[in-house]
């Protein structure tokens, strides 16, 4: 038994696997699950929940034939939503008033500033602002954006991870240096964009085209499985929303046939 454990301990060290290749893995895994959700709950949010709301009302007003009135509610509520979408940003996301491209992208560079993805509050408050933009008509969309909050939310997730590295060994910790943290920022980033795309390779052939600088086989495999597992969980959940109006599912049943639009 002896023999055999001292042989499969050899054959991993050669094959380059261990601990910190498992925990690499696992938050490969982690960030693909949380985009994938996120891709769900803010397009739920803006534009079933709170849309849905406004629509509603006017269109009660429109049934009645009181037009100028369900006008100016229109018009009311969608300031309402944009004045609050603007002082979220403004008071707890400042970092958010962008497309949140050229941010990742300085990040990514090397300029680790903590107003740009490390704050705690940063993913909420953008998650808030974006999703009444979106429900307020604004002519904005949800994917850059939610590139911006997956990549703060890793940002975030890294570090917590780094800070409970201190009572393993060394030699297993995954956060030694900046690079691991910088790759798995660079992965949130493509599977966020994935997510919101439903496409896997588009989120991270962008990444490797605008954002990441430090590109590699280990970067390109972890951007692909999180990008894969983000694409999943969005078709999975967005299944009924192409088929709505010939089927009547609701847009949030679970369907095999969803996962046809993943390779598009």
């Amino acid at each position: 038994t002896a023999e055999l454990g001292a042989d499969r301990n050899t054959w991993m060290k050669r094959a380059g696997l261990g601990p910190r290749q498992y925990y690499a893995m696992g938050l490969t895994l982690f960030i693909g699950v949380f985009s994938g959700v996120a891709g769900v709950v803010i397009p739920f949010f803006g534009s079933y929940f709170l849309y849905d709301i406004k629509q509603d009302l006017v269109g009660s007003l429109l049934s009645e034939g009181r037009v100028t009135v369900a006008v100016i509610t229109w018009l009311m509520i969608s300031i309402a939503f944009s004045t609050a979408a603007a002082f979220v940003v403004l008071k707890f996301a400042p970092a958010a008033v962008g497309s949140g491209v050229p941010e990742c992208k300085t990040y990514l560079n090397g300029a680790l500033y903590k107003n740009l993805l490390e704050k705690p509050q940063f993913a909420a408050a953008a998650t808030l602002a974006l999703s009444l933009s979106v429900a307020s008509d604004l002519p904005v969309g949800v994917e850059s954006p939610l590139m911006h909050i997956c990549a703060s939310l890793a940002c975030l997730v890294c570090k917590q991870w780094q800070a409970s590295e201190n009572r393993i060994p060394r030699d297993q910790r995954l956060f030694v240096t900046d690079r691991p943290r910088i790759m798995f920022i660079t992965v949130a980033a493509a599977s966020g964009l994935s997510a919101a795309f439903r496409s896997p390779l588009g989120g991270v052939v962008f990444c490797f085209e605008e954002l990441a600088t430090h590109w590699n086989f280990e970067v390109m495999n972890r951007c692909i499985i999180a990008a894969a597992f983000a694409s999943i969980i969005v078709c999975y959940c967005m299944a009924g929303q192409d088929v709505e109006d010939s089927t009547g599912r609701h847009p949030f049943d679970i369907s095999i046939v969803s996962l046809e639009s993943i390779g598009h």
